[in-house]
């Protein structure tokens, strides 16, 4: 093997977390993920790396230990991002889950899949 390949297979891990990861490693592993590979659009800097906020990780952390959840949040503060950045991490690192993603409107709804589009340099490494 390579050492490209061992790299990748590291990075590709230190995203992922172990097989039967807790919920900290499993966060860890998130967190990771996007302040290195998900990318925001920011109206002055362009694409800026997706750096988590308290309440975000918090957010998450509830996602990962309960099977359901109601959010009450206000508007404009990186939750459809984090959601898609979660729902992406999910497809792409176990291929058994199933994600559904509603929203009002279709517009919306497209609004919110295209967020993936953000992610970069990392479908190389799987």
């Amino acid at each position: 093997m390579e050492l490209t390949e061992l790299l990748n297979e590291k990075e590709w891990r230190l995203c992922r977390g172990p097989d039967n990861a807790t919920i900290d490693e499993q966060l860890a592993a998130f967190v990771h993920f996007c302040e290195n590979y998900w990318f925001i659009k920011h109206p002055e800097r362009a694409r800026i790396l997706f750096k988590l906020r308290e309440a975000q990780i918090d957010s998450v952390r509830t996602w990962l230990d309960s099977r359901y959840s109601v959010v009450l949040k206000a508007r404009q503060i990186g939750f459809s991002t984090l959601a898609a950045a979660y729902a992406f991490w999910l497809t792409f690192f176990w291929s058994d889950r199933f994600v559904v993603m509603l929203s009002r409107t279709e517009r919306e709804a497209m609004k919110l899949l295209s967020k993936r589009s953000m992610v970069t340099n990392f479908c190389r490494i799987g």
